[in-house]
């Protein structure tokens, strides 16, 4: 693979893995908001889509900062 295909490639992994985290984050603000009454996916589904993303993957320092400040969010819950 060419250096600047190399470039393009690891560019689109950053902008899809910025995607996820924020999709996974705005699923657990829906989930553990007050408003939400009956959870659409567990606690333990979005904390394993949280460490699966720090598996196997070359992430930015902001995006590793991300992910651990997620899953502090979210440990102080059972699984609901």
């Amino acid at each position: 693979m060419s250096p600047t295909r190399r470039r393009k490639f690891l560019s689109h992994e950053l902008r899809s893995i910025d995607g996820e985290i924020e999709h996974i984050r705005l699923a657990i603000e829906r989930e553990l908001s007050e408003e939400q009454t009956a959870p659409v996916l567990t606690i333990a589904y979005w904390r394993q889509r949280l460490l699966n993303l720090l598996t196997g993957r070359s992430l930015l320092a902001h995006q590793r900062d991300t992910i651990f400040g997620l899953l502090k969010r979210i440990e102080q819950y059972d699984d609901i």
